[in-house]
Formats: C-alpha cells, structure tokens, sequence
C-alpha cells in the first residue's frame, strides 16, 4: 500500500502512528504501527478491534482502484466469459 508523505507527517504529529521498524525485503522500506494514542482517540482496546478489509468494502470506504487491484492479486478477473483483454483490433 502506498501513502502520500504528508499523510504520514500529519499521523505522526497527531501521534496516532509511529516507526515500527523496517521489512526484510529489498529497499527494506519503513513500517509503521499505531500508538496507544490512536486506540484510544478510537475507542478500542487494541489492534485486533480495528475493521478488516470485508468490513471497509462493505462499507463503501475503499477505493474502487484499490479494489481492482485485490481482485487481481487474488486471481479474480471482471470479464465476462470469453473475453479477451488487449488491444481491440479495427
């Protein structure tokens, strides 16, 4: 998942998120986890109570860009039955 820099910054000064430490893939890119502060602004009583992904899609909160990307990533595919993707010829 991308992020735009200036939305971290303002997680960070708000305090909701912090550094978390770096994955073990290359570029070893920054990961971040939110803090107490987040759960509790929230009401929540750790992580495990934040919506999943079902929940966010169900409630219309996710990008419908975002999810073409899932589909694919799962193999999914919106064609119809014997079409096919490409250049359309003509």
């Amino acid at each position: 998942m991308q992020i735009s820099k200036g939305t971290l910054d303002v997680l960070m000064e708000a305090g909701w998120v912090k550094p978390a430490g770096r994955r073990e893939v290359p570029g070893r890119p920054l990961m971040f986890a939110t803090s107490p502060a987040f759960l509790v602004h929230f009401g929540l009583q750790s992580r495990r109570d934040l919506p999943g992904i079902d929940d966010l899609r169900a409630a219309g909160l996710l990008d419908p860009v975002d999810l073409a990307f899932d589909r694919l990533e799962d193999g999914e595919d919106d064609r119809e039955d014997g079409e096919v993707a490409g250049k359309a010829s003509g």
